[in-house]
């Protein structure tokens, strides 16, 4: 009788330590399950974070060979004109800020182009330039172009159909 007891407490200890045992492997389990998707959106932030690396890279060349180009490119807009004052108001548009060493020229919708100097003052996106030539007109494009070597301001071409 007392060997019976004996087993059916080595039983009972058996069952109680599978128990056990089974509890820990589960959540060991669980553990690592929640440790993978959490790294998994952490892996593909990581990745999503080189892609706009990648992208910033690839615009930062593009914008140097434009540069280097001497190319005509879109800086900003005509926001307020002040005629009387001889002067206008820029909005940018990317980096919020003028490019130096560069033509200024506003083109209108007809390809009407007016010369602009910038002043150096400038609050947030929008810059102020005198007006050097015809008076330019609300919503007007700014371009800018890079200076030939002479230093000689060069109208931009006048695109073709138009007056």
């Amino acid at each position: 009788m007392a060997g019976c007891m004996s087993s059916g407490r080595v039983t009972i200890f058996c069952e109680k330590l599978m128990r056990n045992v089974i509890r820990r492997v589960w959540k060991l389990g669980l553990t690592a399950l929640l440790l993978s998707v959490g790294s998994c959106g952490h892996l593909k932030q990581l990745e999503l974070g080189k892609k706009g690396d990648e992208e910033e890279q690839k615009q930062s060349k593009e914008e140097e060979a434009a540069e280097k180009e001497g190319t005509v490119r879109v800086v900003g807009e005509v926001v307020s004109l002040h005629p009387d004052e001889g002067f206008v108001l820029i909005r940018c548009f990317g980096s919020g800020s003028l490019p130096e060493n560069e033509a200024l020229f506003s083109v209108d919708h007809g390809g009407q182009s007016c010369t602009l100097k910038p002043t150096g003052e400038r609050i947030g996106r929008f810059h102020a330039a005198d007006i050097s030539g015809p008076v330019p007109k609300v919503g007007d494009l700014v371009i800018a172009r890079k200076l030939p070597d002479s230093g000689l301001l060069v109208s931009p071409e006048r695109p073709e159909g138009a007056l």
